[in-house]
Order: structure tokens, then C-alpha cells, then sequence
């Protein structure tokens, strides 16, 4: 039987935690800059729109929400044969987040490339990590903890 320190486990927890870590500290930096952060990431909002009150606050506390799918999805990594069900519903979340922007590009028009490559995270790694966690899962890849 393999265990979670496997190569074949190893490289997929370590992409999940990339991806986690991510998330934890772009929504720590987005709570705190708020709207303000948005041309960075190529909007083209008027000042006076990024400043919009009910827009900042909702940026923010969705930034919350992405900051603690980040936590969620490293508490995933840590006993990852049991925690496939959580990482299902964080994935599910994921692609619907992606599904929103695609949404937003047919309503709006096209994003900035940094958007763009999102997207297509946001679409394609959800199945991927999906695919591979059954895969591994089918192999019978189980924590290493003693006595499980």
C-alpha cells in the first residue's frame, strides 16, 4: 500500500498547497488593499467607481472567502485520502467561480490576459485535481499516520 509521502501522492499535495498558500495570501492582501488593488490586475474602473462603497465592501469580504478556501484547501492537503470529499466541493466551487468570469466575458466583453490565465485555472484545475485524486485514490494511496 502507498503512502501520502509516495512520489505519485507527493507532487499533487505539494501543487494543491501552491495553489492554497496562493489563495491565503492574495485574499489576506485584498481584504486589506480593497478596490484599490484592481488596476493592477488590468481594470480599468473609474477612480470614482473603484471607490464605490457597497463595490469595495463586496470585494473585500469575497476576498475573505477566497482567503479561506485557501485554508480549506491546505487542511485538505494535510490527510488527503480522507479529505477527497472536501476537496470535490472546494474543486466544485472552483470551476463555478470560473464559470461566473466566462459569464462575465459574455456579458462584458474580454478580460486582461492575468484574468484570462485565471480562467482557464479556474476551469481546467478543478477537473485536473479531480482526475488525479481518483486516480490516486484508485490505487489505494492512504495516509501515513499509524494505525489508519
Amino acid at each position: 500500500m502507498s503512502t501520502l509521502s509516495d512520489t505519485k501522492a507527493t507532487p499533487f499535495a505539494l501543487a494543491l498547497r501552491i495553489v492554497a498558500g496562493f489563495a491565503v495570501v492574495t485574499g489576506l492582501i485584498d481584504v486589506f488593499a480593497g478596490t484599490g488593488i484592481l488596476p493592477l490586475m488590468g481594470s480599468q474602473l473609474p477612480a470614482n467607481a473603484a471607490a464605490d462603497p457597497a463595490l469595495d465592501s463586496q470585494f473585500r469580504f469575497l476576498s475573505a472567502t477566497w482567503f479561506a478556501y485557501g485554508l480549506a484547501l491546505w487542511w485538505v492537503t494535510q490527510d488527503l485520502p480522507h479529505r477527497i470529499p472536501m476537496l470535490n466541493i472546494l474543486a466544485i466551487a472552483m470551476f463555478v467561480g470560473g464559470l461566473g468570469r466566462l459569464i462575465s466575458i459574455v456579458v462584458n466583453g474580454m478580460h486582461p490576459a492575468p484574468l484570462l490565465a485565471f480562467l482557464a485555472i479556474e476551469l481546467l484545475g478543478p477537473i485536473t485535481a479531480v482526475v488525479i485524486a481518483r486516480r490516486l485514490n484508485a490505487v489505494g494511496v492512504r495516509p501515513s499516520h499509524p494505525g489508519e
